[in-house]
């Protein structure tokens, strides 16, 4: 019996799933990275703006009330990170913010903002 006549080599019925399956796998893999990345900006750009708006709040408002809100406004964008630390300093006319986030596979983002206030 040759391998040509074998029904076993013959059979075709398989392919198909392998390779659906071989493209699930890889298209799985290509999404998965593109929102890790959307994810990353979005976190960016998200506290990046809070911590300017956090700056402006304590420059003329004070820092209690900002601190919270900052708190609670940065839960929106952290569903999938958690945030570590939060320092907030000032001195006469200079303000300044830092923060450490936890991100998803042991990524640490840190950011840092300052205001200065001309008077």
């Amino acid at each position: 019996m040759t391998a040509k006549s074998n029904p076993l080599f013959n059979s075709e019925k398989g392919q198909s799933l392998i390779e659906a399956l071989g493209l699930a796998l890889a298209m799985f893999g290509f999404v998965s990275v593109v929102m890790a990345v959307f994810y990353l900006c979005l976190v960016h750009v998200g506290i990046n703006y809070l911590l300017h708006e956090n700056l402006v709040c304590e420059a003329t408002q004070g820092s209690h009330d900002c601190r919270q809100e900052f708190l609670t406004r940065s839960r929106v964008f952290l569903f999938a990170a958690h945030l570590e630390k939060f320092e907030s300093s000032h001195s006469s006319d200079h303000f300044k913010n830092r923060v450490e986030i936890s991100m998803p596979m042991h990524r640490t983002m840190r950011l840092q903002k300052e205001l200065a206030l001309y008077r």
